[in-house]
């Protein structure tokens, strides 16, 4: 297949199979002994019913995940769209390396990565392959080791957009601008943009957030500490 394959035409499925096979010379699921790795959802807010309501609302074939941890909120979104008959491809992209939050608050338990670590290189993302393959989401969730500037542009050079793209990376107010407008040109038409952390704490991401839809002209929607706008 060229760059310029059209996916617009495969099912959720085998559009998961295909972008395995565009990033893996063989799938990282294959031969991994996720059984080896107890079954570890920690997240947070990752089964808050938007996700069931912008689900339903855009009926995705293709989601994307910027900044997935675990794997919580992924996981959670596959059970929905099973449940509802949905046949979709959900992206997680990540470096599962942890943020600056997690390396300054190495000891919290929540937040740390002091029990993820082997030889001082963070193990978080074999957790996150485990707890897929615990709950059988393996042929629909693709993981995307990278920076989440990096995988944006291997998205645009192959031209693929999705149509829900959920925004939970860094909460750092340049790192989040620039995922806004990086993943912005990914979504398509009629497609929602969202993400987590519209609180005090997290000024980073308000101010962020707030000023690309301003830019764009759009409308912000808050519920609790999920935000999100459509693409018209």
């Amino acid at each position: 297949m060229s760059p310029k394959t059209d996916f617009l035409n495969l099912s959720g499925y085998a559009l998961a199979q295909s972008l395995l096979t565009r990033l893996y010379t063989v799938s990282p699921y294959e031969d991994f002994d996720y059984q080896a790795i107890p079954l570890n959802l920690q997240g947070w807010g990752s089964t808050d019913l938007i996700f069931d309501k912008l689900i339903s609302t855009v009926q995705p074939r293709l989601i994307l995940e910027v900044g997935t941890w675990k794997g919580a909120s992924a996981i959670h979104m596959a059970s929905l769209l099973k449940e509802k008959g949905i046949d979709t491809a959900i992206v997680c992209i990540d470096t599962w390396l942890g943020g600056l939050e997690h390396l300054i608050h190495k000891e919290d338990p929540e937040l740390g990565l002091s029990n993820l670590r082997k030889h001082g290189y963070p193990t978080l993302y074999y957790q996150f392959l485990a707890n897929v393959m615990h709950q059988g989401f393996q042929d629909r969730i693709v993981p995307f080791p990278s920076t989440s500037n990096i995988a944006a542009k291997w998205f645009e050079h192959y031209q693929i957009k999705a149509d829900l793209i959920y925004i939970d990376s860094s909460h750092d107010q340049h790192d989040v601008y620039q995922d806004l407008k990086n993943y912005w040109q990914l979504l398509t038409h009629g497609g929602i943009m969202f993400g987590d952390d519209w609180s005090e704490p997290w000024r980073g991401v308000i101010a962020a957030v707030s000023e690309f839809a301003k830019v764009q002209q759009l409308d912000v929607k808050v519920d609790g500490q999920k935000w999100f706008f459509r693409k018209v």
